[in-house]
């Protein structure tokens, strides 16, 4: 009895230890993270030096020029330009995507002019992002310097945000910064105590849903999750943590407005698409059941072929899935019987997610890993700290080294060839 308990004191004071190292070590916690962003700005930069370019379009940075001239539509677009964009029989154009990151382009804009490269501003996002989660190890999760430093490589390397900050397009950065957001809102919901901190976690979820508007569909989950845990009974806290709900709506339907003089239309017919799926939209419309197992194989476990060629990856270009790309995920699969309560809600918000992603035609266009990953990579992280493994065992730095391999080695090769 006595030396067991002598056994579990020892071990509480190596944990408090382990925490008090990290404490003492600000700095160095500091010094990764700028070596890792560091290092990302090497890997968005290496396929030819782009990182003061843009490999295609700029279209945020086009649609903030149109706020500042007090217009909604593109004056700018070519007109052989098609692929994600609105064209009115009247001649007008407009970007079909939501228009948060055109808002926090504005100001740069109105600076820089409308050719501010979205690589960069994609790379301030991923640092952002990066930043978030070294705070949450920091101050929520029992870790050593060590595997604060093997979660950040994982992290930065070893998922799709490298991916998304490397591509550096409207298509990508629009899933990083509404992801950002996103973890951001649920991480103050989950910290809230108070019923303002609650609702503006969920104004923050609603925000990241203005850059991809299906997120509207976990903001609200978010915000019927805090009243059942901690504020019922009471219809009054449930309609103030509806209200950014509320918000998130009406600025939907002064957007629509705005731009087609109706609250109710999105246009999605006049939708434009790259010319590979014009044969298959034309015959399933773009939404169908049809698409739903592509979105699951290429989402979840499509994985490239090896080659014995360096890099020894071959990628689908569709998109290589999530488990096959970031194999530190799996730890979340085989925790399942062991789910509480919380870990069933971030399940059901990433399945409540996925929902629209995966009745979608496109599975994401050409790219290395699959970027919608991003859209439910909030819940999938928390999912992932639940498992409480350790991630300095051999098996999970070789799932860690595998999965740096797979994400940065296929960026540079998607992006390169």
């Amino acid at each position: 009895m006595q030396l067991a308990l002598r056994s579990r004191i020892e071990a509480a004071r190596g944990e408090e230890g382990r925490a008090r190292g990290l404490a003492l070590d600000p700095w160095l916690r500091v010094a990764i993270l700028a070596l890792l962003v560091a290092a990302a700005a090497f890997v968005v930069a290496a396929p030819g030096l782009e990182l003061r370019t843009n490999r295609y379009l700029p279209f945020y940075g086009l649609q903030a020029q149109s706020f500042l001239e007090g217009r909604a539509d593109l004056p700018a677009l070519p007109p052989d330009w098609v692929h994600d964009v609105i064209r009115l029989p009247d001649g007008r154009a407009y970007f079909a995507l939501p228009p948060l990151n055109a808002f926090l382009l504005v100001p740069f804009v109105a600076l820089l002019g409308p050719d501010l490269p979205e690589r960069a501003f994609t790379l301030v996002a991923y640092a952002a992002y990066l930043g978030l989660l070294a705070v949450f190890l920091t101050r929520y999760v029992k870790t050593s310097l060590s595997a604060y430093a093997a979660w950040m490589a994982f992290f930065a390397f070893g998922t799709n945000l490298i991916t998304c900050a490397a591509a550096g397009t409207s298509w990508f950065s629009a899933c990083l910064v509404s992801s950002l957001l996103l973890s951001l809102g649920a991480l103050v919901v989950w910290r809230a105590r108070t019923l303002g901190g609650a609702t503006l976690g969920v104004a923050l979820a609603c925000l990241a849903a203005l850059g991809r508007f299906h997120l509207v569909l976990p903001a609200a989950a978010l915000a019927a999750g805090a009243w059942h845990a901690r504020f019922r009974p009471g219809w009054r806290r449930l309609f103030v943590l509806a209200l950014p709900l509320a918000g998130f709506a009406a600025f939907v339907a002064w957007w629509n407005w705005a731009r087609f003089g109706t609250p109710l239309n999105l246009h999605y017919r006049e939708h434009g698409y790259a010319a590979a799926f014009q044969g298959t939209v034309e015959r399933y419309g773009f939404t169908s059941w049809r698409y739903v197992l592509p979105h699951l194989y290429h989402g979840l476990v499509g994985a490239p072929r090896f080659v014995p060629s360096f890099p020894f990856l071959e990628l689908d270009l569709d998109g290589n899935g999530l488990l096959a790309m970031s194999p530190v995920f799996l730890y979340t699969v085989f925790r399942a019987r062991a789910y509480s309560r919380s870990d069933w809600f971030a399940l059901g918000c990433i399945v409540l997610t996925a929902i629209p992603i995966a009745t979608h035609f496109s599975t994401g266009w050409s790219q290395a890993g699959y970027r919608y990953a991003l859209d439910v990579f909030p819940f999938l992280c928390f999912l992932l700290f639940r498992a409480r493994f350790d991630i300095r065992s051999p098996l999970s730095l070789a799932l860690v080294a595998a999965s740096v391999w797979m994400n940065t080695a296929g960026t540079l090769l998607w992006l390169g060839r």
